[in-house]
């Protein structure tokens, strides 16, 4: 997701190639060369960097912690 609009011909043709190839070392490659592109550019800084923890009781299952900062919880669900 691009939440920053950052735009630039290389990082999205990297990105929409990265999409169509299936998991290995070709799509490695592409996502390597994409974070190389964007070390370069630097199309965004990061300003703080706060740690996150979580718990939660044994019958919540499918719970994924997120590097974004907020939790999508569509596939939490609780086990009798």
């Amino acid at each position: 997701m691009n939440f920053s609009f950052f735009g630039d011909p290389k990082v999205d043709e990297l990105i929409e190639k990265g999409k169509t190839l299936p998991d290995g070392a070709d799509r490695e490659a592409v996502y390597v060369e994409l974070q190389k592109e964007l070390n370069e550019k630097r199309p965004w800084v990061y300003l703080l960097n706060d740690e996150q923890i979580c718990g939660m009781q044994k019958n919540v299952k499918g719970f994924r912690p997120s590097p974004r900062g907020y939790h999508e919880l569509y596939n939490v669900y609780f086990e009798d």
